[in-house]
């Protein structure tokens, strides 16, 4: 194999940053050193290519899987196909879940990303049974495949890193046959499971012939034994290394070590190793110029290192490598199937046929061979090419999958294919199974790789209605006696079928009562808000219209986010209710999948901080929020990115409770408050500034207390150049809006009742759509989302409502905003225990 790979480490938290970690030199102890990632260049940006998956799969049992009594889905039978005999292995066209120009060839996937330039990008998701045990290895076989007459591909490989709650990135790689021993940290779901992702981008095309990982024992602390006899002998730009392999049932691979001078160990400045474990007894380390020494060691799946070798040295030959090119005809098939080999790029050819790392044939001037099939399992034939009297050498490999059990093939049918929301869909689905019977069929209605239901006699569902409008790549899964199976996936196309769409975009972990925040960040749209074990998460779209969303982002303790767009990022306030505390932090990219690992004191600990509104004021952040003594107070950042806080705070007015989130807003220059006054019972507040930035505050005007329940979740915004507030009163069960006399609000004009009679509300929020205020409310009759609009810009008189949203009980804690001139809300949707997003389809 070639490798031109530095010993860089990458890791993706969402936006992928590129980081070098040289390993230390030529002198001082031993130390055990860890597999990293290698990195070259990062992607430029995921809005560069826009699916690259960011955040990790939720995972789920399986219908057909049985989970023992720690929760840990037990896995399949292990397979040698793997890096051992404990090893989970998937084939390549086994995949989870993916995204792109993906299809099956053979056992392989095909990845394909386009154009290099373009930034396209394909991905397949691979999900590993280890049964609750840590995987110590990740290997991967991939068959790169050329994109000109002197460049192949390479790929990335990710594994989903649940201490980090994010993918830990490895590549771009271009060596199709890796092993990663993985640093310590959590590689498992709560099922016990492992994911592995490999992308395309860019140009690159590949088949993913097998993914495999081998579990940790963490009782063996014992490295394998030292290699022998390494040799290195000098070639054309490198080093052609060999060494003894030994017999370890544990055996991982072995880690390359050079130095342009002589080291004991790894400790010291200028040691590099290859980025990934070598799986044979010898390696092309190309990429040299001068002398350069030479150490290696054996590692096991466990971690467990050897003590180096003996040092080798050479100085490498002058002039320029061939690139040789290895590919295949097929990548699967039965025992002593025919698989052509084909080498180009060199002069003459050494063949390892069976992938047992002897070259039985030399000096083979045709490039042509076929591949020794006749044993089951993962075969990896090798070629050798040299030119120039055989001191240029390249090296170049693929993978097969040899298969005693033929794949069933599986054919899925939907109808209708499309059709407008509601859609009740009928699906069909049948296998075929040359060689053996169907035992299980089985069909992901969403396609997100997890599927609801299972059959041992048919794959004819009960009908499926869905109500959101989406593109759903639906699955159709057979499985045969002995466990192979096959997936057909069938799209079926639900489209918008009244005026507002709605989508839940987060779903099955209970949310609490609490503030569903929404804002437009850099052009796309962003939603905070709280789980029911007061997680934060946040959530972005992928497009400006809110259609497509990306995987939530959880994170700290906190509670009532308040988000807004701070320098082009999004930032949140929320109130961390353990330390009775407003916090702040800032997302480090305008994708929010990134954040400060040190959330920002807004409030002094202990000091209060619950239902915090955060805005922009005079071109900082701002928050106005209770300080848990009863009082409204006002903090604006000391600067521009909210890095840092004032000590004290402005007192607004008087608040009562410290939990009633409050609103916030620029009320023509200054920034103003609303607020629930719950001294005695509830009443509605407002006060204004007297300064741009909030320095001090006139005094707090009583809007409404007309019932004794009024003022609830205030929404203040300026309308038609005064302030304007939407409210809900609980005890009448009514959305009532009230508008400022004047331009400041020092006097309030009688408030209005929007929603109609024999119509009860509850929860509510308000945004100037397009020029007119317009509310968003729940319909408290049957738990609908409502939006209704003013017949004028003031406010004066308000139109029927308009139905956003029926789908379950829908409609809690919204927050409307003005999106290109049609209304969008985020909201808790009870009935899915998750968030949903509607917007109107069309304008006004």
């Amino acid at each position: 194999m070639t490798s031109s790979f530095t010993g860089m480490h990458l890791r993706l938290i969402s936006l992928l940053i590129a980081a070098i970690l040289l390993l230390g030199g030529c002198g001082g102890s031993r130390q055990v050193a860890i597999e990293t990632g290698t990195g070259l260049t990062a992607p430029e940006s995921t809005l560069a290519a826009a699916d690259w998956p960011v955040g990790l799969p939720v995972d789920a049992a399986q219908p057909w899987e049985t989970v023992d009594a720690d929760g840990y889905v037990i896995p399949s039978s292990r397979t040698t196909s793997g890096i051992n005999a404990a090893s989970e292995f998937k084939a390549g066209r086994d995949r989870f879940n993916e995204a792109g120009d993906v299809t099956d060839r053979g056992e392989a996937s095909r990845l394909a990303s386009g154009t290099t330039g373009n930034r396209g990008l394909s991905w397949a998701m691979y999900r590993l049974e280890m049964g609750g045990v840590q995987p110590g290895v990740v290997s991967a076989d991939v068959n790169l495949l050329p994109i000109s007459d002197v460049l192949v591909s390479s790929y990335w490989l990710g594994v989903g890193n649940y201490d980090a709650g994010a993918w830990e990135w490895y590549g771009p790689l271009d060596d199709g046959q890796v092993r990663f021993s993985l640093p310590p940290a959590d590689y498992l779901t709560a099922l016990g499971n492992t994911y592995v992702c490999v992308v395309a981008y860019d140009g690159a095309k590949f088949d993913v012939v097998g993914i495999g990982a081998s579990p940790v024992n963490s009782g063996d602390g014992t490295p394998p034994p030292t290699p022998a006899s390494l040799t290195a002998t000098a070639v054309v730009g490198g080093l052609q290394l060999d060494w003894v392999d030994f017999a370890v049932d544990d055996l991982a691979g072995y880690r390359v070590y050079y130095c342009s001078s002589w080291f004991l160990d790894a400790s010291g400045a200028g040691v590099r190793q290859v980025p990934s474990l070598q799986g044979k007894k010898s390696y092309l380390l190309t990429g040299l110029a001068d002398l350069t020494y030479v150490r290696i060691t054996a590692v096991d799946t466990n971690g467990n290192e050897s003590p180096f070798s003996d040092v080798v040295s050479g100085i490498p030959l002058m002039g320029t490598p061939p690139v040789v090119v290895l590919t295949t005809d097929t990548v699967s098939g039965s025992r002593n199937m025919v698989a052509n080999l084909t080498a180009s790029g060199a002069d003459q050819y050494d063949w390892d046929l069976n992938g047992d790392g002897e070259y039985e044939i030399l000096n083979d001037l045709t490039g042509a061979r076929l591949a020794d099939t006749s044993s089951s399992g993962l075969v990896r034939p090798a070629v050798r090419g040299s030119s120039g009297g055989g001191t240029a050498l390249a090296g170049a490999a693929v993978s097969l999958i040899v298969s005693g059990n033929q794949r069933p093939v599986a054919s899925a049918f939907a109808d209708p294919s499309c059709g407008p929301a509601p859609l009740e869909v009928t699906f069909t689905g049948t296998g075929d199974d040359p060689d053996g019977t169907i035992a299980l069929y089985a069909w992901d209605f969403d396609g997100n790789g997890i599927y609801e239901w299972d059959s041992t006699t048919t794959g004819n569902p009960p009908p499926v209605t869905y109500n959101t409008p989406y593109l759903r790549n639906v699955k159709f899964r057979v499985e045969d006696e002995l466990g192979a199976y096959d997936i057909d996936t069938v799209s079926v196309l639900i489209q918008e079928s009244d005026v507002w769409s709605t989508q839940i975009i987060d779903a099955g972990e209970p949310v609490t009562i609490d503030r569903v925040a929404l804002a437009p960040i850099n052009g796309m749209l962003g939603c905070a808000y709280s789980t029911a074990t007061a997680q934060l998460v946040y959530i972005r779209s992928k497009d400006a219209t809110g259609e497509d969303w990306s995987v939530p982002r959880r994170m700290w303790t906190g509670i009532q986010p308040s988000l807004c767009e701070v320098n082009g990022f999004p930032a949140m306030a929320y109130y961390d209710y353990s330390t009775t505390t407003c916090m702040y932090v800032q997302s480090t990219n305008d994708l929010g999948d990134v954040w400060s690992s040190m959330p920002t004191n807004v409030i002094t600990a202990g000091s209060g901080g619950g239902g915090p509104c955060m805005q922009i004021v005079n071109g900082r952040p701002a928050v106005a929020c209770h300080d848990g003594t009863g009082n409204v107070v006002y903090v604006r950042a000391s600067d521009a990115d909210g890095a840092a806080w004032p000590a004290g705070s402005v007192n607004v007015g008087i608040g009562g409770a410290n939990t009633m989130c409050l609103s916030l807003a620029v009320i023509n220059g200054n920034p103003a408050v609303a607020w629930p006054d719950s001294t005695t019972g509830i009443r509605l507040k407002y006060a204004r500034a007297n300064d741009v930035n909030g320095g001090s505050f006139l005094p707090e005007v009583i809007v409404d207390d007309s019932t004794t329940l009024t003022g609830q979740y205030p929404s203040l915004v300026l309308v038609n150049g005064r302030p304007a507030i939407a409210y809900s009163c609980s005890d009448a069960l009514e959305i009532r809006y009230a508008r400022a006399q004047d331009t400041t609000g020092t006097a309030w004009e009688t408030p209005v009742r929007v929603n109609p009679a024999g119509m009860d509300a509850f929860y509510c929020s308000l945004a100037v759509v397009d020029g007119i205020p317009t509310i968003a409310f729940m319909n408290a009759n049957d738990d609908s989302l409502m939006v209704v609009r003013a017949e004028d810009a003031n406010g004066t008189n308000w139109g029927e409502p308009e139905l956003a949203s029926d789908n379950g009980s829908a409609g809690r804690q919204n927050t409307i905003i003005d999106n290109n001139g049609r209304p969008a809300v985020s909201s808790l949707n009870a009935t899915w225990s998750g968030i949903e997003f509607s917007y109107r389809t069309r304008d006004y």
